[in-house]
This record gives structure tokens, C-alpha cells and sequence, in this order.
């Protein structure tokens, strides 16, 4: 008896110490907020040449994978009515119902269904909602895990506004276009562990 329990004893010491660094590569939630984060805009626009503005209120969550050093799923949330650029004329448009109509769509949210690795870095897709239109986006972005508390990831999205119903526009005298159809959207969040 003296034996078995030695062993059984010695087992599960054995267990405990193994387990204890994979413990510490367990999925983990990290959070992130603006102004820590950036979130930045760019469209064309003929009378500036380009509105490049930034969203100053924006929030989410990142479940990361230590032990396959992968992103599993990201959760992004952008106040609309917090654009602000060097233009106050511009984000006033921007705000109205001519364009973003931040009183009735008050936020800008993603959420990740499926990210793949790919040979140029790891790629995700998932639902945007903008302007009160839910569609498939998919994007590359860099993932530099700093430390065990802290992730820094960036990308760039490319987006066809009229796909999501934002319309408005107006043709210059000489026949050209006052808003691009497409605008980026360049951001880096930077999430810490909670």
C-alpha cells in the first residue's frame, strides 16, 4: 500500500507541474479603449483633397490563444458621433443624415466569426455594422504580442460606403466627384489583459 500511494502521490505532483505553465497560455481576454487605441478615417473629398479624421470614443475585447500565439475572436465598438477631424463643417456633415446620421446609428461595431493564417500574416472575417447595414468584412492585420498583459494589433479596412446605404454626394461643375465611394479605415488597438 505504502508503494501505490507513493506513486499515485508522486502522479499527481508530476500533473500539477506540468499543467502549471500550460495554465499560463490558457485563452485570455484583453481589453481595449480609445484614446490608448486609435481608430482613423480617410475618405477623398474634392474640397480638402482628403477628410482624415479620428474616432475619440471606441471600445472592445480580444480572447488570445498564448499557447498557439493566435487571435480567436475580436469584439470592436466605435461611437459614431465621436468623429472629429480639423474640420468642424465637415464632421457636422459627416454627423447628419446626409452621411453617417450618428443619432439614429449611434455605433459602429464589429465581431469576428473566422480568422485563417495565411503565407502574408494572419487574416479575419467577421460581421460590420454600419450606417444599419450588417455585411461581411475580411482584412489582414499584424498581431505584436508585447507582453503576457499586453497586445498590440493593427490593420486597415477598405470600405464601398454605398454598399452600406451612405449616399450622399454631389457632382462638381466640371463633371467630378465631391466624395469618394471607398474610405479606410486605419487602426491599432492596443488591449491589455483582465
Amino acid at each position: 500500500m505504502g508503494l501505490k500511494l507513493t506513486k499515485i502521490v508522486t502522479g499527481t505532483i508530476f500533473i500539477l507541474c506540468m499543467s502549471t505553465p500550460l495554465a499560463a497560455y490558457a485563452d485570455a481576454t484583453y481589453a481595449f479603449s480609445c484614446p490608448e487605441s486609435s481608430i482613423k478615417g480617410a475618405i477623398p473629398y474634392s474640397v480638402i483633397g482628403m477628410y482624415r479624421s479620428i474616432y475619440k470614443e471606441c471600445s472592445g475585447k480580444i480572447v488570445y490563444d498564448g499557447l498557439r500565439r493566435q487571435v480567436k475572436s475580436v469584439e470592436i465598438s466605435i461611437t459614431t458621433a465621436s468623429i472629429k477631424s480639423g474640420c468642424k463643417w465637415c464632421d457636422n456633415i459627416v454627423r447628419s443624415k446626409r452621411v453617417l446620421d450618428a443619432a439614429a446609428y449611434p455605433v459602429i461595431t464589429f465581431k469576428s466569426e473566422n480568422f485563417e493564417n495565411k503565407e502574408n500574416g494572419p487574416w479575419a472575417s467577421g460581421i460590420f455594422d454600419l450606417h444599419g447595414v450588417a455585411k461581411n468584412l475580411r482584412f489582414r492585420f499584424d498581431l505584436e504580442e508585447q507582453n503576457d498583459h499586453t497586445l498590440f494589433i493593427k490593420g486597415i479596412w477598405k470600405i464601398n460606403r454605398k454598399k452600406f446605404n451612405i449616399i450622399w454626394n454631389k457632382f462638381l461643375d466640371h463633371g467630378g466627384i465631391l466624395v469618394g465611394d471607398y474610405f479606410t479605415v486605419d487602426w491599432q488597438v492596443k488591449a491589455r489583459k483582465i
